[in-house]
């Protein structure tokens, strides 16, 4: 069972959001990422090999938060739903 998230913490998913919601290669690589985790998508580990030595180590703490709350973090929740809406646009465009 997941482990509900103490008022103390701050969810790395607010955190980078902005970043999350950006518009380049890496940024895109991590909101992909996060899609999977809040719908199942998808994702590529081979995508990890893009990320830089400022990336990756944001790709494994969303990773590592995920798995300890799951879907019991509502700034994921919110985040991961906004992370969708952009791809879906960006699909839609192409």
């Amino acid at each position: 069972m997941a482990k509900l998230m103490d008022a103390r913490d701050l969810s790395p998913f607010r955190r980078h959001r902005k970043l999350l919601l950006d518009h380049y290669g890496a940024a895109r690589i991590l909101r992909n990422a996060t899609i999977s985790m809040w719908c199942g998508t998808g994702f590529g580990l081979s995508k990890i090999g893009w990320l830089d030595e400022d990336h990756l180590p944001i790709f494994f703490e969303l990773l590592n938060h995920y798995s300890v709350y799951g879907e019991n973090d509502d700034d994921f929740m919110a985040v991961a739903l906004e992370c969708k809406e952009i791809e879906d646009r960006i699909a839609e465009q192409n």
